[in-house]
């Protein structure tokens, strides 16, 4: 029998997620990453949407939307209800198989050995104490075997703060904040200076095994 594939990354949302992405509570999965080629792109799902129902059934665990799909076929069609970009929307999609989806996670990344995040750069890192993280600039020779045209990378991460626990690992690399893309420390420092102590912040980053995730982290003191 033939499974039908979503094609999508999805991981749960808690509260500060909810927060970063103004939602009024926590609810459904987060849409991590679009497979490229996949049946979530076709029908015009985007990265961050939030996947709250499919075909009317609640959605709160990545293993509930796992388990409903799995028991379906290419071919068939289900209904997403989604949160998007602070409104509620509804969009059709029509499952493919495996075979159809163009790019697997072996195809993604980069060996985290290649990125060597600790080498010399002269790049002063820049702290930001209230997420409990460095970051410094980005070489032009380290974006180039990054692949990635802007970002800060993670210089270090203090151990039990807000990024540690979130999961930022030094080597990581920025891309966006809140939506906003960053090309530099002070970009970062925009961004995070016009959150009040409590607020999240939903960070695009790319990690040091090539795969691409968005982070969310509440704001400190």
């Amino acid at each position: 029998m033939r499974r039908g594939y979503i094609g999508v990354e999805i991981g749960a949302i808690d509260d500060t997620y909810a927060k970063a992405l103004g939602m009024k509570k926590a609810e459904g999965v987060i849409v991590q990453r679009l497979v490229p080629g996949g049946a979530a792109e076709a029908a015009g799902i985007k990265e961050t949407d939030v996947i709250l129902s499919v075909d009317g059934k609640e959605v709160n665990a990545p293993n509930e939307l796992q388990s409903y799909i799995a028991r379906k076929h290419p071919g068939d069609e289900v209904t997403l209800r989604l949160f998007h970009n602070g409104s509620i929307t509804e969009k059709k999609v029509t499952l493919r198989s495996r075979k159809d989806e163009k790019l697997t996670a072996k195809d993604t990344g980069r060996n985290s050995e290649e990125l060597r995040p600790d080498r010399e750069t002269g790049a002063k890192p820049v702290s930001f104490d209230n997420l409990g993280l460095s970051v410094r600039a980005l070489q032009a020779d380290e974006r180039k075997e990054l692949g990635v045209d802007r970002g800060v990378m993670v210089a270090g991460v203090e151990r039990y703060s807000e990024a540690f626990e979130r999961g930022l690992q030094q080597g990581d690399v920025i891309l966006e904040a809140d939506r906003k893309e960053i090309g530099s420390p002070g970009d970062l420092k925009g961004v995070i200076e016009k959150h009040k102590k409590g607020d999240a912040v939903l960070l695009r980053v790319k990690r040091g095994s090539g795969q691409m995730a968005f982070v969310a982290v509440q704001v400190g003191g």
